[in-house]
């Protein structure tokens, strides 16, 4: 039985990784970049990032893909990831963050992107299914949901290093941060959501998904 690490047992793992958590660009960068191309974002209006982590990503979405004006909000269950993020975020006046658990978000207003980057996958299936019962929620008519996490290698190295992970995770999930190869697709409910791209990268044996979808 795969065993899933508690909002608070997550908030103490991430708290104590901190800034090294920046480490897992090698493998996250490539999956971040098949969203950016499909997402659209350089028209967005406003983000809201479930699971910001250091705020590396939403700096660089600041500076560099998101229109000055476009709103943005973060929110982690990390107070150590939610300072680095307010810090580095804190020259955009219309960037915030806020403390909450992304599997169970109500921000003000409504959106038209919902982005989250390596965090389905420290979820259990219930709480990837609230998560995106709350993402369909706020995302405003046409929205786009922008989702990336680890995935199943396909063949060769890939294939074992998913596998160990998997393995690793269900003995002591702490040590890879409570988070497993997966599927966001298979979670996608088709009368909800229509499925515009998915792409499945590869870095260093380190498998990852990229999904992008729209409110049905």
């Amino acid at each position: 039985m795969t065993t899933f690490l508690g909002t608070a047992a997550v908030e103490r793992v991430y708290d104590r990784i901190g800034a090294l958590q920046d480490t897992q660009a090698f493998y996250e960068d490539p999956a971040l970049a098949a969203l950016l191309r499909h997402g659209a974002f350089e028209r967005a209006h406003s983000v809201y990032e479930a699971g910001c982590g250091t705020g590396r990503v939403a700096r660089r979405l600041l500076r560099e893909v998101l229109p000055y004006d476009c709103r943005y909000v973060g929110a982690d269950v990390s107070a150590h990831m939610l300072a680095t993020t307010r810090s580095r975020i804190a020259a955009f006046p219309n960037a915030c963050v806020i403390r909450a658990d992304v599997a169970a978000f109500r921000p003000a207003g409504s959106f038209d992107r919902v982005l989250s980057l390596f965090v389905v996958d420290l979820m259990s299936d219930a709480q990837v299914a609230a998560f995106l019962r709350c993402a369909y929620d706020v995302l405003a008519d046409g929205g786009l949901l922008c989702v990336a996490g680890l995935a199943e290698g396909e063949r060769g190295i890939a294939r074992a290093v998913s596998a160990i992970w998997k393995r690793v995770h269900d003995v002591a999930p702490a040590i890879v941060g409570g988070c497993r190869p997966g599927s966001i697709v298979r979670h996608l409910p088709l009368q909800r959501w229509r499925i515009l791209e998915a792409e499945h990268q590869c870095a260093y044996g380190v498998s990852s998904e990229a999904v992008v979808a729209v409110k049905a």
